[in-house]
């Protein structure tokens, strides 16, 4: 780690483009790099966004804080059901369209911030990609994206089947984090799914992988 003018602190980090060991960037100086080509940091947003898609994805299911266990892969389809009947359990309330497209808003100008604020603090200098960003920092912005989708009114037994799918999960993860840490040792995996292994990763938590 290295200070930076006595007010910033930057450190060393592993390029998930090159993977070389290179320094995060003083603030100020990236952030003349965004507003010198703003539509060129547009692109990079973009793109990095779209790249690390899959990976937030997992992250936001399957990963306890900041150690890096994912679930096992079978409980991803168990996580789309628990999610989308609790779309299907309504709202309660009446929200036009105008208040929806609001919410909406809200968590994709919410999820921007916070891409931003890994280039400025958590990406070398200049990159054109954005390093840092977890999947677990969207966390917050889920139940508004929720119920921008959700209708007034439920789905005959949807929130029985979001209480079942949530309960199912829940004990999955337990297991996940005794077995992690408690069987197997305090050892992380962190990273995609292995192609050499899928049986293993659809079946086991990241550190059996």
């Amino acid at each position: 780690m290295k200070a930076n003018d006595g007010s910033q602190a930057l450190y060393h980090i592993t390029s998930r483009k090159t993977g070389e060991s290179v320094l995060t960037a003083p603030l100020a100086q990236q952030l003349a790099v965004i507003l010198a080509d703003p539509a060129g940091y547009a692109r990079i947003l973009a793109s990095s966004i779209i790249e690390r898609a899959p990976v937030y994805a997992l992250q936001i299911v399957g990963r306890f804080g900041w150690n890096a266990i994912l679930l096992p892969l079978l409980a991803y389809p168990l996580a789309l059901l628990m999610l989308g009947s609790a779309v299907l359990s309504g709202s309660g309330a009446r929200s036009g369209l105008g208040q929806r497209l609001w919410w909406l808003a809200i968590a994709l100008g919410t999820a921007l911030l916070i891409e931003t604020a890994m280039y400025l603090t958590g990406t070398p200098l200049g990159a054109d990609y954005v390093q840092g960003t977890q999947g677990r920092y969207f966390l917050p912005l889920l139940p508004l994206v929720l119920l921008t989708l959700m209708p007034a009114d439920p789905l005959r037994g949807a929130r029985l089947l979001c209480a079942g799918a949530g309960l199912t999960l829940l004990i999955i993860a337990m297991l996940s984090a005794w077995d992690s840490f408690w069987v197997y040792g305090f050892v992380t995996a962190d990273g995609m799914p292995p192609h050499s292994s899928i049986g293993r990763a659809l079946l086991l938590p990241s550190p059996r992988w």
